[in-house]
């Protein structure tokens, strides 16, 4: 009875743990979520001139020495699947799009991190890299008019799952964002 009770209390303990993790993927760092509520629009922006990509290299040297580029279709995939993620979990209050540019309010996603992830999960299970895009940065409301931010949101770590694709990887780490951000807001 004790070895039941003793595993009881450390499943509980570990599960408590992972929720709160969960939690702190994303926390308002300024502002307050009353925006969100309001039944309005806002439309969505990538910004990607401050990203480190992979561990060190900056976006733009990444692009120089490689000579890779975020493709353009990527980018609306993205934000695409943002936008579908966020609204459907934030049905009472604020839209997002990337249509609408004469919107009341921009939402500014500014990268910090991006890891294109691989795709060693679907693979070979037991390849410890394996995993999703993660991506870190903060998301900002700003009010169009005035150009003044309203509420910025910190992200740490959203990860897609594993896909064969990096493009695949790199919009569902967007997804998971709209999800999350979506689920903040609404509460």
């Amino acid at each position: 009875m004790r070895k039941k009770v003793c595993l009881l209390v450390g499943l509980l303990f570990f599960l408590s743990s992972w929720v709160s993790a969960q939690d702190e993927e994303i926390r308002v760092k300024e502002g307050n979520l009353s925006f969100f509520k309001t039944n309005t629009e806002a439309f969505v922006l990538i910004d990607l001139s401050e990203v480190q990509y992979g561990k060190e290299n900056l976006y733009e040297e990444y692009r120089q020495t490689v000579g890779v580029e975020l493709p353009k279709k990527l980018l609306d995939r993205s934000i695409s699947d943002f936008c579908v993620q966020f609204n459907y979990q934030n049905k009472e209050g604020l839209r997002v799009n990337s249509k609408n540019q004469n919107a009341p309010y921009r939402m500014d996603i500014q990268l910090h991190q991006l890891n294109e992830g691989n795709a060693g999960g679907i693979l070979n299970i037991d390849d410890r890299t394996a995993g999703g895009a993660k991506i870190s940065g903060i998301v900002s409301l700003i009010e169009v008019l005035t150009n003044k931010p309203l509420c910025t949101i910190e992200f740490n770590d959203i990860s897609s799952d594993s896909k064969l694709s990096k493009k695949a990887r790199i919009a569902g780490a967007f997804e998971e964002l709209g999800f999350h951000l979506g689920k903040l807001v609404s509460q």
